[in-house]
């Protein structure tokens, strides 16, 4: 049995800009029910951050969260 991509993919995609903060990104993610946000600028896709990503490279890395910005993932 064929399942088209139609049929499972989300149409409303809630999106962030590259200067949001971690927090935002995981309020958002928790608010929507998400794992993953896409990044946008000049209504062009330029990455996707996890709830992996930000386990991973932001909270295990310690430090002040609340202004830590996308930068600190790049290049991950």
């Amino acid at each position: 049995m064929k399942t088209h991509v139609s049929k499972v993919m989300t149409r409303r995609v809630s999106w962030l800009g590259p200067d949001a903060t971690l927090p935002e990104i995981a309020r958002r993610m928790r608010a929507e029910d998400i794992g993953s946000i896409p990044i946008a600028y000049n209504d062009r896709l330029i990455g996707m951050v996890t709830d992996r990503d930000i386990v991973l490279r932001a909270v295990a890395d310690g430090g002040e969260i609340e202004r830590r910005r996308l930068q600190i993932l790049r290049g991950a």
